[in-house]
């Protein structure tokens, strides 16, 4: 089993574990080094001794050192360590039952130690041991146990007092305050070495030693154990005894340590690991560092839970890291959650760095109400490093089988992916089902570049039945287009162009072929600008050609040109911009004899249409108190005049326009209509007035307050009706809503005030209010209201209102609360007041902590609603799914990705670790 670095799989499980073992080795200083040494614990008033000998620099071997004793014992030669000397006597009463290896007990009198060897020599390897209950917990990692015993839980605890900061503070995805990537092994070296310690010898100015109570600091570097020796003549460092090393946000805590500096060999036994930056810990019973590229560990256990914390584990009985290949791998690996295992595989292999790697990914899980429970198992092939693909077969309870792949590319010009997927036979419907999508950006040159986006599916229904089941949207139609655009700058004079072809495949099935949208096929803008050298002005010309093609209505191509002179003046104080602009339409129609019923369209027709406008304003600023709080305050009126002559377009098409969705800024606008097949006249003033209010000692805008109407010297006299569409339904595709009872489009009228605030009530209080209001029929053309609470830590309240007359009226409620540690509930409620329905709900559960993450969602939620009242909702257009993902920090997830879809249903919802 494999598992690749990229689409979900953290490699931090064992790649940064082991990588920074690699990286101690290779960065430690000048005084770090390795001596041979017993290694005796007292076992039932005997103490059992096994010898560490490493091998010298030179390859020779070295003479063993003898354990204390008050005088020399007797010796004994071990036949396969010729240089090895062990005191002792072999007397039956020193030896255990069965015991194989070494055994010494106190001598009496002058005689130091009794020792005796039963069996083989065991060389360098732990001896097993019979300990008492009061020190079986510790001798757990002499035995090699692959878990977190207690004994490392007081070491990780030691580890902790020589942390600057907590990893597992308040925020316990982010990394802890001062935490950085360090400084290079360059100045390291030009910065002197402090050392403490209760006594230091120097021996022919090779041989460095340090006992009790030493301290090693260096820089970033500090180094703290009970014995430290440096061998300046083989470069080699033995340190033992409660052993803390800690550099670049990495700390590790081992019994004893041997190294060769030069070669990156060495040896540590009964390791801990803390790596702030994740934040994560593990443990390793013995680490053989065989290079400074490769190493080799037993009995490792990982986990991101803080210390005292074990609510996870991730156990391997052995693991080989490479850095040359930047692959690591795994033997009998298996994962403890709450104390019971639940995952295993006898290999596993994954990356430690960007380089990717084929293998499995995790699943994800879900169940709804149209597909039954689903279960998706993916797989990453890495092809090359610019191509990789996906594989993720999936299997839907109620539907069968899907088999879906996606191809990804890079290139130096171009980025994109090649999607597909097939159903062989749908259970419901007893039929074969499939979609595809392609995407490509490229960039040719600097100035030239094209941007391709392919849909299809082989049915309507299709997204709506198989789909992403936590895609909140509502898919109406299927958009393919493809641009080329271009953008340069020849002296003075600047040309932007885009060549642009589009089409639209419709999945709602209410909707005849006739009313489908229009292909654009293509479309071209020339857009060409240039100074003029007087006054500030700006020449610029704006050129459009398109064609419209229709299979079941009327078709044709439309040329717009639109020349234009302005004149900005502006200052600290203010700002003046006159513009003055011509924009001529014309329109070649065929296929006339397919055009709807009510229209009369000439072969060829158009329109010339002068546009004036000046846009002016003032800035003024006070200084003001606020509550206490000094506040900079402004005001800035904001004067808009607009002149467009009336003219007739009743023979004119429209193939694709409507009003724009009204806002403050749509004040400011030369045309109320969307495209140009519509040109609104106006001789209209727009009066305007913004204020803020601004905190001085952050800059932050604590208060923001808008008020603006249109007043009209002329009546406006052009409409735009439903009817007048040639394929209505484009008003909706293109995201512009219509009345339908009225047959007339929502848009703003002339006895309407805009009216929009912002105000940051407390630091975590925001109310966002928004009013279209009619004076003189005294109601609301629009109206909305936003309340937030959000304290940075992710509880959130959210509390809206929408109201548009005729056409919508809904009450959006979402939160995310505590409830009891850990333990958050979160959830939405939208409601629309004209259907008297629920459009979208949810609720669910999530549990929090710094090294574990449990999210439970249940939805309902309604396809396919249109903006007409009367419309009733059917049990078919009702569905509703159960969705669970399970994270282990640093490691993997598994399930669905819940966080994403609270992401866009919250507002203000931050996915943990971003």
């Amino acid at each position: 089993m494999q598992a690749p670095h990229s689409r979900g799989f953290r490699p931090g499980a064992y790649g940064s574990l082991l990588l920074v073992c690699c990286a101690w080795l290779m960065l430690l200083p000048a005084a770090q080094a390795a001596t041979r040494h017993w290694d005796c614990q007292q076992v039932d008033g005997k103490y059992v001794c096994n010898v560490q000998k490493p091998v010298a620099a030179t390859g020779e071997t070295e003479a063993a050192t003898k354990p204390p004793a008050s005088e020399s014992a007797d010796k004994t030669s071990a036949p396969e360590e010729q240089a090895e000397e062990s005191a002792g006597e072999a007397s039956p009463e020193n030896v255990s039952p069965g015991r194989k290896g070494w055994s010494c007990a106190a001598g009496s009198g002058k005689k130091g130690w009794n020792c005796a060897l039963s069996g083989p020599d065991p060389r360098r390897k732990p001896l097993p041991s019979k300990p008492s209950e009061a020190v079986a917990e510790g001798r757990a990692a002499a035995s090699g146990a692959s878990t977190i015993t207690g004994a490392d839980e007081l070491r990780f605890r030691s580890m902790m007092s020589v942390l600057p900061n907590d990893p597992w503070g308040m925020n316990c995805a982010a990394p802890p305050p001062g935490a950085d990537d360090g400084i290079s092994r360059e100045e390291r070296e030009s910065i002197p070495m402090d050392i403490t310690s209760d006594y230091a010898e120097m021996v022919d100015n090779e041989i460095s030693t340090f006992v009790g109570s030493v301290d090693m600091q260096r820089a970033d570097q500090r180094l703290l154990g009970d014995f430290v020796s440096h061998d300046k003549v083989s470069n080699t460092l033995h340190a033992k005894g409660n052993v803390i090393y800690r550099e670049n946000d990495t700390t590790i805590g081992s019994d004893s340590a041997f190294l060769k500096l030069d070669s990156g060999v060495g040896t540590l036994r009964n390791s801990q690991f803390i790596f702030e930056k994740m934040p994560s810990r593990g443990t390793a019973r013995v680490s053989h560092f065989d290079s400074k590229t490769f190493s080799r560990y037993e009995s490792v256990t990982y986990t991101s839970c803080r210390p005292g914390n074990q609510d996870w584990l991730l156990h391997a009985s052995t693991l080989k890291i490479d850095k040359e290949t930047g692959r690591g791998a795994a033997r009998h690996a298996w994962l403890e959650f709450k104390g019971v295992p639940f995952l295993y595989t006898p290999y596993l292999s994954f990356p430690i760095d960007n380089r990717r790697m084929s293998g499995f990914l995790t699943p994800s899980f879900s169940t709804a109400s149209r597909t039954g429970f689903s279960l998706t198992a993916p797989y990453y092939w890495n092809i090359a490093p610019n191509y990789d693909a996906t594989f993720y077969p999936r299997y839907m309870t109620k539907r069968g089988p899907l088999l879906g792949a996606e191809f990804r590319y890079l290139t130096e010009m171009s980025k994109g992916s090649v999607q597909g997927e097939i159903v062989p036979n749908d259970f419901e419907r007893d039929q074969m089902r499939g979609s595809f999508q392609f995407t490509d950006r490229t960039t040719f040159t600097p100035n030239l570049s094209s941007n391709l986006r392919l849909d299809y599916v082989s049915d309507n229904n299709y997204v709506y039945e198989l789909g992403n089941t936590l895609d909140f949207s509502n898919k109406v139609y299927l958009h393919s287009f493809g641009n080329l655009n271009f953008i340069d700058k020849f002296n003075d004079l600047t040309v932007s162009s885009t060549a642009y072809v589009s089409n639209y495949q419709v999945l709602d099935e209410t909707i005849p072929d006739s009313q489908k949208p229009y292909r654009q096929l293509p479309q071209v803008n020339l857009n060409l600008s240039h100074p003029l050298g007087l006054a500030n002005g700006v020449a610029s010309v704006s050129n459009e050609y398109v064609y419209w093609d229709h299979s079941d209505n009327v078709t044709g191509s439309r040329v717009n040109i639109k020349p234009r002179l302005t004149f900005p003046w502006e200052t600290t104080w203010g700002f003046l911009k006159p513009s003055l602009s011509v924009q001529h339409t014309q329109y070649w129609l065929s296929n006339l004899d397919k055009q709807p019923a009510g229209f009369d369209f000439a072969s060829s027709v158009g329109r010339t249409t002068p546009i004036f406008s000046t846009d002016s304003g003032l800035f003024f600023e006070r200084d003001t108190n606020w509550f206490g709080t000094p506040m900079s305050q402004t005001l800035e009126p904001r004067l808009f005049y607009l002149y467009v002559p009336h003219q007739d377009q009743e023979d004119i098409p429209v193939f694709a326009a409507s009003p724009y969705d009204f806002t403050f800024y749509q004040l400011f606008r030369e045309n109320r209509f969307t495209g140009v097949d519509r040109m609104g006249d106006a001789n209209q003033v727009s009066v305007a007035l913004t204020s803020r209010l601004i905190d001085q000692s952050t800059g932050k805008e604590r208060f923001r307050g808008s008020i603006g109407k249109i007043f009209e010297i002329q009546a406006q006299r052009t409409e735009l009706l439903v009817g007048d569409v040639l394929t209505a339904n484009n008003t909706a595709l293109l995201g512009t809503q219509f009345s339908r009872s009225a047959n007339a489009f929502n848009t703003i009228d002339q006895n309407d005030v805009i009216a929009d605030f912002s105000a940051a009530l407390t630091d975590t209080l925001t109310f966002n209010p928004l009013v279209i209001w009619n004076y003189q029929e005294n109601h609301a053309d629009r109206l909305q209201a936003n309340l937030q609470y959000h304290d940075g830590r992710n509880r959130l309240l959210n509390l809206g209102y929408r109201h548009r007359r005729d056409l919508l009226e809904l009450t959006d409620a979402s939160a995310r609360f505590p409830i009891v540690k850990d333990w958050y509930a979160v959830g939405r409620w939208q409601y629309s007041l004209l259907h008297d329905t629920t459009l979208d709900s949810f609720v669910g559960f999530e549990k929090e902590s710094c090294c574990w993450r449990f999210s439970l969602l249940g939805r309902r939620w309604v396809n396919n609603l249109s903006g007409d009242p009367a419309q009733s909702v059917n049990d078919s257009d009702v569905n509703t799914g159960i969705f669970l993902q399970v994270e282990l920090k640093g490691l993997t997830r598994f399930g669905d990705q819940v966080d994403r879809f609270l992401e866009k249903s919250i507002s203000g919802y931050e996915r943990p670790g971003r």
